[in-house]
């Protein structure tokens, strides 16, 4: 047998020399994997990119094989561009402590649902799926499936019910079809323990349409939650009173009915009225947070607060910020009536947690905060007068700090007097509130010199207290501020004395150049690791140092969860931009979503250098761009822009399309027509709408000349608020 014709015997054995080499290089992996900890959130992230499918595979694959622990409690791929098959391949990986997959719109409509309903096949949804449930007892066992806006029609309404898994519990819903209220009818939905349309996007009439079918499927509901968060639409807490009263939810421990303008009397009284008929004697958990509720709203809720009418109340929440605060706490009677009514014996039994805000609080209540009187107060929102009563308390108080309060947010206003905010200055700065402080709130409208002292005082606090839980402050400073040292916020963050700080807002006459540039050196050493969102507007003077330490921070992955950038009024010239813009080529900033470089000095030069410094990748998730009011910013910016979407970059902004007031391109009109002249719809996907702005200025495709004529290169025009 000659040489050529020899087996080797490595190969005939399998090649064992290769199978070590195999073994030691997934072992390498493995221990690489087990030293970076990934999260949720990055795997996440590295199934919705195309070129990190495979990395996101091999972890769902170590954890399955039990080579790397870690608890993947939820997949959230609602901005997923993936391929649907690929996705669905790697998600069949999954281990069995999955609880929540969030999908969005290219992973469920029209072709890709078919894979989806293959995957949840697999999991043991349907006929089909029966079977495996027994034969692998480490698959997912979902409790929870969440659909982002767009993402069900009505043929996928139906093709869901007929393979949901018998372990689901909780389905969540942006959108809504007739087809969804009759299954629920046919009793489709009895196996559900709840049920979420918050923030949904429904149907005039829809909403009504499913509570009649609530009261009307059979077999009956089992709903133990429902939560219509965010939902506005008029006449629609009838129609859930009426289902709740007609037996349709016996079940009910959770109900969420926050920002969802129950405002005045009426509705509260229906609301009420019903908890009255007994209708709700398992609920345990009663949400209403940011809903404007008048004084009568509070006496009326204060009133069914008793152990004859909600016996199992465990939860509830109150809470909310200024905005939901207007009508509230005219006088104090509201807010006396439903703490009387927690601490009556007639209160139910077992009442653990209040969440309330308010705009008055009477002497004896805050000093029973400080106190410790009222135990089941964890958090709580106080605004203006409510602010100075708590902080005059204080002084009277023993206690270091609040002894049960876990969060506490302040809101101050100069509408009110000077005075008032003083002890509450005072009573931050003392540290007593290092403990609690999760939100701190200050608005200077006017220029006294009396305010100028409260927020110096504020400011001086962050030099020398540290905050440890404190989330967000937003800070509005007068011109009296720079009297003072407007530095001390910076010196404060340099010194680590915010570490879990997440919205940073700062604008107003009260901040001058040396604070904004303390700011930016905070960042840029890497003190705001957990900051999400930052709004720095003050017309100061060109600060081309501000802008390097701003670059600084963002090269160096120091600012990676930013959400919201703000610059409005920031002194931007094109250099400035073009500095902060080397950065992006070396840090794809994949949580940025909004960026606001309004009312700056920018001009076509900048545009271009911000739009050359852009990669494939680069802001990936960027759905809001702002270049109004600038008065550089014309056609060619307009031209320049839409080639970088033309060409694929601002994946995001060239995908969605979407403008509003949030979320979209905002330009000048000039820049607007040459924008329009040179994008691809049919290649970037566009859906303008468009509304008018201040000063004539326009968005989309919407032109307002000098002469007030209006000019409209697309004839479908949607004016938005």
């Amino acid at each position: 047998m000659g040489a050529e014709e020899r087996e080797d015997p490595e190969a005939a054995l399998g090649s064992p020399s290769e199978d070590r080499k195999d073994a030691t290089t997934e072992a390498c992996l493995t221990l690489l994997l087990k030293h970076s900890k990934p999260t949720a959130q990055l795997v996440s992230a590295l199934l919705s990119s195309r070129d990190c499918v495979g990395m996101a595979w091999w972890i769902l694959v170590s954890s399955k094989k039990a080579k790397l622990y870690m608890p993947l409690r939820s997949i959230d791929l609602s901005e997923c561009k993936v391929n649907a098959r690929r996705v669905f391949s790697v998600l069949e990986w999954l281990s069995n402590d999955t609880e929540e997959i969030t999908l969005g719109p290219s992973l469920v409509s029209g072709a890709s649902f078919e894979f989806l309903r293959r995957f949840l096949e697999t999991l043991g949804g349907g006929e089909e799926g029966c079977a495996r449930r027994a034969e692998d007892s480490q698959r997912a066992h979902l409790r929870s499936l969440v659909f982002a806006e767009g993402s069900l029609g009505s043929r996928e309404i139906r093709g869901l019910f007929e393979v949901l898994h018998p372990s689901l519990e909780v389905l969540s819903l942006k959108d809504g079809t007739p087809e969804l209220a009759d299954l629920m009818r046919e009793g489709r939905a009895s196996s559900l323990k709840g049920l979420c349309f918050d923030d949904a996007t429904l149907q005039p009439g829809l909403l009504q349409h499913l509570f009649t079918s609530c009261r009307e499927a059979r077999p009956a509901l089992r709903l133990e939650t429902l939560s219509l968060c965010g939902v506005w639409m008029s006449g629609w807490i009838q129609g859930l009173c009426d289902s709740i009263s007609a037996g349709a939810f016996p079940l009910l421990r959770t109900l969420r009915l926050n920002r969802a303008g129950i405002a005045g009397c009426q509705s509260m009284e229906i609301l009420t009225r019903t908890i009255r008929g007994g209708h709700l004697g398992k609920l345990e958990n009663l949400e209403l947070e940011k809903n404007p509720l008048d004084e009568q709203s509070l006496v009326d809720l204060a009133g069914v607060c008793r152990s004859s009418f909600l016996p199992r109340l465990r939860f509830l929440n109150l809470n909310g910020g200024r905005m939901s605060l207007t009508a509230l706490g005219s006088t104090e009677t509201g807010t006396k009536e439903v703490f009387e009514a927690l601490t009556d014996e007639g209160r139910p039994e077992g009442f653990k947690r209040v969440h309330f805000a308010t705009k008055f609080l009477s002497n004896a209540l805050a000093e029973g905060i400080w106190g410790g009187r009222f135990p089941f107060l964890k958090v709580c929102t106080l605004v203006d007068h409510a602010a100075m009563t708590f902080a005059e308390a204080s002084l009277r108080a023993e206690a270091i700090g609040p002894p049960d309060l876990s969060e506490l947010d302040i809101h101050l206003s100069s509408r009110e007097s000077p005075a008032s905010s003083r002890p509450v200055a005072a009573l931050v700065g003392s540290g007593r509130l290092s403990s609690c402080l999760h939100g701190l709130f200050l608005n200077e409208y006017e220029s006294l010199e009396e305010e100028g002292e409260v927020s110096s005082s504020l400011l001086e606090s962050f030099r020398t207290v540290s905050f440890p839980h404190l989330k967000t402050l937003s800070l509005i400073l007068g011109p009296s501020s720079v009297l003072r040292n407007s530095i001390g916020l910076g010196e404060g963050l340099e010194r680590g004395h915010l570490p879990s700080l997440q919205n940073l807002i700062v604008r107003g006459k009260g901040l001058d150049r040396e604070g904004t540039e303390a700011l930016m050196k905070a960042a840029s050493l890497g003190h705001l690791p957990s900051l999400e969102q930052l709004v720095v507007a003050a017309p100061v003077r060109p600060c081309n140092e501000s802008a390097m330490l701003l670059r600084s921070a963002l090269e160096r992955g120091h600012l990676s969860r930013m959400r919201q950038l703000s610059l409005p009024h920031f002194g931007l010239g094109d250099s400035e931009l073009i500095e902060i813009s080397k950065a992006f080529s070396s840090s794809c900033l994949t949580a940025l979503e909004s960026l606001d470089l309004s009312f700056n000095s920018i001009s076509d030069d900048g545009v271009r250098g911000f739009v050359g410094a852009l990669r494939d990748k680069t802001l990936s998730r960027l759905s809001s761009l702002n270049l109004t009011l600038n008065a550089g910013v014309r056609r060619e910016a307009g031209e320049v822009l839409a080639t970088a979407l033309n060409e694929g970059k601002l994946v995001s902004l060239r995908q969605n399309g979407k403008y509003s007031l949030k979320e979209g391109l905002e330009l000048g009109p000039e820049a607007e027509l040459g924008f329009n002249g040179a994008i691809n719809t049919e290649k970037t996907n566009f859906r303008p709408s468009f509304r008018l702005q201040s000063g004539g200025l326009t968005f989309g495709n919407l032109g307002l000349t000098s002469g007030g004529s209006l000019h409209s290169a697309n004839p479908s025009v949607c004016l938005r608020k």
